[in-house]
Parts: structure tokens; C-alpha cells; sequence
């Protein structure tokens, strides 16, 4: 004979079974957490720069005129990861703010950052949102086994 949904035991079982999952998800998150934190702690005190990666990475930053106090902090927080093996690629969509240039001119990466530009004749749409200049473009040099982009 099968209980009814209403029947008092049936609903104890549903209500225990819901608290065994959430105890279940609150151990799982509590011991994930510490593990988070232990190395969001150890990450934080390595030095930039001194993880050797073995897959190079490169990533990519599409812009358009961008705000240049947002530009040094994007190219900034790019630059002091703990990776070595990278190379940032800044993907100018024909910007026609002077500042972008002489921000970027100013950058500290050496070799491992590229600018690869279009002209603004090149532009598909008149558009305030950047499109990503052509692969071919962007990577001419590089054998990243990864590639990524920033928005």
C-alpha cells in the first residue's frame, strides 16, 4: 500500500532528505572554502612572475578609444600576474584618441606586448564597441597554446 504525499511520514522522510542535502552542500562549501582561501593566501604571497607555466598564454584586449586610467589598469593587472610564459596583445580597433597611443607608448612590458591596429577605414560599423581586429592580425607572432580575451 502507498502512502499519500500528505501522510506525516512521507513528509518526514522528504524534510530529512532535504536537510541531509543541505548539510551535505554546507560541509562541501565550507571545506572548498578553506581550500580557497589557503591558496588565494598562497598565490598572494608569490612574487610576479615566478610561475613557470609551460603552455605559453596570450591575451588579448580588444579596444576602442578606451578611457587610458582603464586601459594602464587592465594592462596592469595583466602584467603582474604570477605567470611567466605569456604575452599580452592590445587589439586597437582604429582609435582615434591621441592619449591611447601615448598611454600605451609608456608601457613597461618590453617585448611581450604587441599592439596590433586597424585604421578607422577599416571599421566594419561605425561602432563605440570594439571588435576584435582579425586573428591573423592579433597573433602573428605567437605560438600561445592559449589564447583569451578581456572584455
Amino acid at each position: 500500500m502507498e502512502l499519500p504525499e500528505s501522510h506525516p511520514l512521507i513528509r518526514a522522510k522528504r524534510r530529512a532528505g532535504r536537510i541531509k542535502r543541505y548539510l551535505k552542500r554546507k560541509w562541501w562549501e565550507r571545506n572548498i572554502g578553506k581550500q580557497y582561501r589557503a591558496w588565494l593566501l598562497q598565490s598572494g604571497q608569490q612574487p610576479v612572475g615566478t610561475v613557470d607555466n609551460h603552455m605559453p598564454i596570450t591575451v588579448i584586449v580588444p579596444v576602442f578609444n578606451p578611457p587610458v586610467t582603464f586601459l594602464d589598469e587592465c594592462l596592469a593587472s595583466v602584467t603582474r600576474q604570477t605567470a611567466r610564459n605569456w604575452q599580452l596583445v592590445v587589439s586597437d580597433d582604429g582609435s582615434t584618441e591621441p592619449q591611447f597611443s601615448s598611454s600605451f607608448g609608456t608601457s613597461k612590458n618590453g617585448t611581450r606586448t604587441t599592439i596590433a591596429s586597424s585604421s578607422s577605414s577599416e571599421r566594419m560599423v561605425e561602432s563605440p564597441l570594439p571588435r576584435i581586429v582579425p586573428w591573423s592580425t592579433c597573433t602573428p607572432n605567437t605560438s600561445a597554446g592559449w589564447i583569451t580575451t578581456t572584455n
